[in-house]
């Protein structure tokens, strides 16, 4: 077997699974029918991770043609590696496979809520799980960097949705109220 087809096999049997098979298995068992994947989020995902795909490529030629071995461990190249993306980062075969996966985290993306395909744009999703996110985020971000106004914020804005949510005329119709998304998070902004 050539230098070529043993990069080759490992590309599929290793970096393959780590980035395709693995992904696959969660995302197929967590992601719900009808997933949206031409958002703007997604394209950048692609994009990142065919920039990973090229990265990865470009340092298994390098081993194969200039160290005259194959990116497995236990096939190392011949002679050292220096040129190319190796003159930059000490092993860039890595990034291009954290991009690549980094990537496909852009594309699955979604609030935690599903994404809903059969309501999509026609004002009736209830947001509430998406507000409550953020403000989850916020108070995460007021922790790590010691940030009191962010904090601040995150319980402004729960207590805002309580607030919503406490009469039944300001909810959304799956809570027994009569408004849409948009209503809903108007009436959120103003509580705040």
């Amino acid at each position: 077997m050539t230098v070529a087809q043993r990069t080759l096999l490992f590309t599929v049997l290793f970096p393959g699974t780590l980035v395709g098979l693995v992904p696959r298995w969660i995302l197929h068992a967590r992601l719900p029918p009808g997933h949206d994947w031409t958002t703007s989020r997604a394209f950048l995902g692609y994009a990142v991770a065919a920039i990973g795909a090229w990265i990865y490529v470009v340092c298994a030629r390098e081993f194969t043609t200039r160290g005259r071995g194959t990116p497995a461990p236990y096939d190392p190249p011949r002679e050292l590696v220096a040129s190319g993306l190796y003159r930059w980062v000490r092993n860039p075969m890595y990034v291009g496979i954290l991009s690549i996966l980094a990537g496909e985290a852009l594309c699955a993306a979604q609030a935690q809520h599903g994404s809903a395909p059969d309501i999509a744009g026609k004002d009736r999703a209830n947001p509430t799980s998406l507000i409550l996110s953020a403000a989850m985020l916020l108070e995460w971000l007021g922790e790590k960097r010691k940030n009191k106004k962010f904090i601040q914020a995150a319980k402004a804005i729960d207590g805002a949705v309580d607030k919503v949510l406490a009469k039944p005329q300001t909810r959304t119709a799956d809570l027994g109220g009569k408004l849409g998304t948009r209503a809903f998070g108007e009436a959120v902004a103003a509580a705040l």
